[in-house]
């Protein structure tokens, strides 16, 4: 029997670091930071074996759509947080025939994005100029930038540090979202940020409910920024719960 009670503090070392918590909290955190690991090896060995197929015939069709499929699958058997620089050092090697279907299919699951976003604009700016990515969108989101005009409004949630990301709205509602309810969205300073940008200077578009823009930042013009604060009687407990670990952190 476990005299050990779930009210019992200990002290243990994660991540690098010496942290508090209940035997319960070590025994599972442990166990995950094992499980990382062991993706993220399983992950970079499927890397390298599609990236030597694809490598070997870079214009083969097929092996482009088995690289696609085998790169996507492995990355899903990571954690969201580490799909994205896994995901990055493939689609640096890849061609445009690879790179806009393998990016549009796995965008959508990419997070923690944000600590990445200098290294994806540059590698999107690139793109951009090579081939554009209409030619590889889904019909639905292909006919979504067809229907934008020549110049047009976009919004942003974020934080006070992160406002000149790629990832865009056209819809306020969800960039209030973004700032104030999103299970990451755990800012001491909400913001929602509002400018013009030109249908040339958007990299890709996601027709869903989000109806994300994806744009470069450099080229936004009247970029201007208004502090929001979340009504904390309608958010997610989960944005709540980072709010309050945030100011825990801070005090």
């Amino acid at each position: 029997m476990n005299t050990e009670t779930e009210t019992e503090k200990v002290v243990f070392k994660y991540d690098g670091q010496m942290v508090t918590g209940t035997p319960t909290d070590r025994d599972w955190l442990i166990d995950q930071q094992r499980a990382c690991r062991r993706i993220k090896r399983n992950l970079r060995r499927n890397r390298d074996r599609a990236l030597a197929r694809h490598l070997d015939d870079p214009r083969c069709p097929v092996i482009q759509k088995r690289l696609i499929q085998h790169v996507t699958s492995a990355a899903m058997t990571a954690g969201s947080h580490h799909r994205t620089p896994e995901l990055i050092h493939v689609l640096e090697l890849c061609d445009s025939e690879v790179f806009w279907p393998l990016f549009l299919d796995m965008w959508p699951v990419m997070e923690n994005a944000g600590a990445y976003n200098a290294w994806l604009c540059d590698m999107l700016r690139a793109r951009h100029e090579i081939d554009h990515f209409s030619n590889y969108a889904e019909p639905e989101d292909r006919a979504f930038y067809d229907s934008l005009p020549n110049e047009f409004e976009v919004f942003r949630g974020s934080g006070d540090f992160n406002v000149k990301a790629f990832s865009w709205t056209l819809d306020r509602k969800t960039a209030e979202f973004f700032a104030c309810y999103h299970r990451f969205a755990g800012y001491k300073t909400r913001l929602v940020s509002t400018a013009r940008i030109r249908k040339r200077d958007v990299f890709f578009v996601f027709d869903g409910t989000e109806k994300e823009i994806g744009l470069d930042p450099k080229k936004l013009r009247g970029l201007k920024s208004e502090e929001v604060t979340p009504d904390w009687d309608r958010c997610a407990p989960s944005a709540h719960i980072a709010q309050l670990a945030m100011n825990e952190t801070v005090s």
